[in-house]
């Protein structure tokens, strides 16, 4: 059985957790926050089983320690869950041993394996998606996925008896991105920081992981991206209000739109995404597809004139040759709509 979508595959886990979860569950990476997630439910579900954890590494395991692990079971082992990570990366005989026990695979031993990639075309893949579960996520939208991220930092707060608000987990989630680990421990500083007190309030975000000036700087480069300068212009005037120097704006904005022209002169020059993953190693899933969306939208000239704007704009900041927020203004209007050029009514004969 496969699952290429989370809400199904959380759903199924959900309900077979009270009747009977699969002895064998194959989580493959495509999408790193969506195999985390997984892992976590999933061993949740299975520490309620009393289960003891073994876990390996693929390329380190032996085919004889597996071998002993799946089928040397005697009364006094106990139940055991055995997680093996990075299982595409296991050596020949350890796999051909895995995939012999996959028929017989019995209640007392559960099987967890990950992967970053399985090709399914391989008999290891088939093997296991026939006798096992594999679950094998799509990247979702970017707005759905931005939603299920908030979803979830909503839930890992209650299970801290801590609430937090959409806003707020959108707000943390936009600094962090679908960052699984950094995340969680944003969320469990943040438990600790609050102390007694149950809600988790902007300030405290704030306060603890510096997202407020950085978060509003990002989402006042998206506005402008989208074209959508009333958003851009809020944005700003709360960054000035609290207290970010125009030139410090500006100079993040230039950052934000000189990696947006690099991956359109890419993309226009004929590459494809996996040179612009390779050129930015951060952007992957999610958040190169949003990156290549927005570049594609902005337009290469767009870019083009956008720089040329963000340097004029910075010369002028630093002569002091007007009122910061007037220069801001201007540079929000030209970012969004573009410099403009002299028209040409043609000459009187």
């Amino acid at each position: 059985m496969k699952y290429s979508d989370w809400k199904s595959f959380e759903k199924h886990l959900l309900s077979a957790a009270s009747i009977q979860l699969s002895p064998i569950y194959l989580l493959i990476g495509k999408v790193e926050f969506l195999t985390h997630i997984a892992e976590e439910l999933l061993l949740s579900l299975l520490k309620q089983q009393k289960r003891s954890i073994i876990r390996f590494e693929g390329a380190l395991v032996d085919d004889k320690t597996l071998d002993n692990e799946l089928n040397g079971f005697d009364m006094f082992s106990g139940k055991r869950l055995l997680i093996i990570q990075d299982c595409d990366k296991l050596q020949k005989n350890a796999s051909e041993v895995l995939q012999s026990y996959f028929s017989k695979a019995n209640d007392d031993v559960s099987l967890l394996l990950i992967a970053s990639t399985v090709n399914a075309s391989t008999n290891f893949y088939k093997k296991t998606e026939k006798f096992g579960v594999v679950f094998s996520p799509d990247q979702p939208k970017p707005k759905d996925f931005e939603s299920l991220c908030v979803e979830w930092i909503i839930k890992k707060s209650t299970a801290l008896n801590k609430t937090i608000t959409p806003s707020n987990a959108q707000l943390l989630y936009r600094h962090l991105s679908a960052d699984y680990i950094g995340l969680n421990n944003e969320i469990d500083k943040l438990s600790v920081y609050t102390g007694d007190r149950k809600e988790i309030r902007e300030e405290d975000i704030a306060a603890l992981v510096q997202a407020i000036p950085q978060a509003t700087a990002w989402q006042a480069a998206d506005a402008i991206l989208q074209g959508n300068p009333s958003e851009a212009l809020r944005l700003c005037h709360l960054l000035m209000q609290s207290g970010t120097a125009l030139i410090a704006m500006i100079r993040q904005f230039r950052r934000s739109f000189q990696t947006g022209f690099e991956i359109i002169s890419l993309l226009t020059n004929g590459g494809s995404p996996a040179d612009i993953s390779i050129k930015f190693p951060q952007m992957k899933g999610f958040i190169l597809d949003k990156n290549i969306q927005s570049a594609r939208n902005y337009g290469l000239e767009k870019f083009r004139s956008a720089i040329i704007a963000l340097d004029t704009s910075e010369f002028e900041a630093k002569d002091s040759a007007g009122n910061d927020e007037l220069l801001m203004e201007k540079l929000i209007v030209k970012l969004v709509y573009g410099i403009p050029t002299q028209l040409n009514y043609g000459t009187k004969k």
